[in-house]
Parts: C-alpha cells; sequence; structure tokens
C-alpha cells in the first residue's frame, strides 16, 4: 500500500487564461467543457459531479508526504515558491 498526500490551501481558480488552457487539455482527452464566470460547464458530465457549472480549485502544493510499507518507506517534500514558479 502507498498513501500520498500534499497539503496547503485551495482555492477557485478564475484566471481565464489558466481556464482555457485547462479546458483544452480536457477537450484533447475527449471533454470539452466551456469556460463561463470562471467556472466550466458543459452539456454532460459523470453523474458524480452534479450539475454544471463546475468550479475548478488551484492548489499550490507546500508539502507532499507519501508512505509505504516497506521499511523506511516514508518521505516527504517541501516546496519553495520558487519550485513552484
Amino acid at each position: 500500500m502507498t498513501a500520498v498526500g500534499a497539503y496547503r490551501s485551495g482555492h477557485p481558480g478564475h484566471r481565464s487564461p489558466l481556464l482555457q488552457r485547462l479546458a483544452r487539455v480536457f477537450a484533447d482527452g475527449g471533454w470539452a467543457p466551456t469556460v463561463a464566470d470562471g467556472r466550466f460547464t458543459h452539456v454532460f458530465s459523470a453523474p458524480s459531479a452534479g450539475p454544471p457549472p463546475w468550479y475548478v480549485y488551484e492548489f499550490t502544493p507546500q508539502d507532499a508526504y507519501a508512505v509505504t510499507e516497506e521499511p523506511g518507506g516514508a518521505t516527504r517534500w517541501t516546496f519553495s515558491s520558487e519550485q513552484l514558479a
């Protein structure tokens, strides 16, 4: 078993150029959402997603952890703002 976690606050990603770029990535994968008012919308999605529109959250990791069953199989990564730029 392996467990991974990342910790940092997230916020709704309202930056339109970033959302447009992310929408193109989804479109390349076969689901092409539209960006409207800082959110995604589309005529269909997984029932578990609920009805549109959907907020897209942007997370900036500060710390990440991974743990395995192996002896000594735990590690932590700490990211600086320079690494995330």
